[in-house]
């Protein structure tokens, strides 16, 4: 019986140990992580281009590094390297698709620092791509100015969101105007997306945003993709409303009945007010069908 209390009260101990260190844990202030570089991306250039910039760490002289920029290459293109020199050489260049080669070595005392970039690349955006891209540092190897070697560097991942330029509304819908309720009609509507680099598509995934049709007036409708946006107008009539003073009364169908029997030339919007059934033609059965609206009208207190 005390073999098996010795036991247990080890393993208390050890228990009451193990407890003590994973709350210790908790409580350890969190380490900064000592990255050593930095990267840089500038905005996407009219025709595509974007500038990537690498830094490093201000608080550190390096003599020597060797650095390996990976980037998605779905979206991007390399295009060109530019090393700057301080008190030595910058090389960089493609190694492979996806990844930049960089180098930096220098016979100085006073070795890098990170006030100036080290390298400037150069990549242009994929014709049509939309994502985001990811790049990212890996440190091969770096060396002080004293030519001791450096370990645990490396760079915060960034990322560019590659969208459309702009939007374009090539077509507007066939539908121009609308009686109030009724749903929208997008027949006809067609929209080019500009890409970096000048490519165009024609859009067919968007957002439709804007279009109410239960009061009359115009409508702004707005086509949406990622940030950019395009627009267009609609009217909505109230059915029966010939005169376009927003009261359905005799005089629309007055108006209605002289229509039908001098044919008169009647613009776009006047043929939409006065051909109630739809059928093209403003004639007798236009009137049968204003009657009903004005009784409707005068039942809700929208007739004068």
């Amino acid at each position: 019986m005390r073999q098996i209390n010795k036991h247990i009260g080890r393993g208390a101990v050890a228990l009451l140990l193990c407890l003590i260190l994973i709350t210790g844990s908790f409580l350890l202030p969190a380490r900064a992580a000592d990255n050593g570089f930095s990267i840089s991306v500038g905005s996407i250039e009219n025709d595509g281009i974007v500038r990537v910039r690498v830094f490093a760490d201000e608080a550190r002289r390096f003599g020597g590094f060797v650095l390996k920029l990976h980037y998605t290459d779905a979206l991007l293109r390399f295009q060109s390297a530019q090393g700057y020199e301080h008190d030595g050489i910058v090389a960089a260049g493609l190694e492979k698709s996806g990844v930049v080669s960089i180098a930096f070595a220098t016979a100085s005392d006073t070795g890098y620092t990170g006030g100036e970039a080290a390298c400037e690349i150069v990549f242009k955006i994929v014709d049509g791509a939309v994502g985001t891209a990811e790049l990212s540092l890996l440190v091969e190897d770096a060396v002080d100015t004293a030519n001791a070697p450096l370990s645990g560097l490396g760079a915060d991942p960034v990322t560019l969101e590659v969208t459309q330029l702009s939007l374009t509304l090539t077509s507007p819908p066939l539908r121009k105007f609308y009686f109030c309720g009724e749903q929208l009609d997008l027949s006809g509507l067609a929209v080019t997306a500009t890409y970096p680099g000048g490519a165009q598509a024609v859009l067919t995934d968007y957002a439709i945003r804007g279009f109410q049709s239960d009061v009359p007036g115009q409508a702004i409708v707005t086509v949406h993709s990622g940030k950019n946006q395009t627009e267009f107008s609609v009217l909505i009539i109230r059915k029966g409303d010939v005169d376009e003073n927003e009261l359905v009364n005799t005089k629309d169908r007055d108006a209605i009945l002289r229509q039908a029997v001098d044919r008169a030339p009647l613009s776009e919007e006047q043929q939409f007010r006065m051909d109630l059934n739809g059928d093209g033609v403003v004639d007798g059965f236009d009137v049968l069908y204003e009657n009903g609206y004005i009784l409707e009208n005068a039942e809700s207190g929208r007739a004068g």
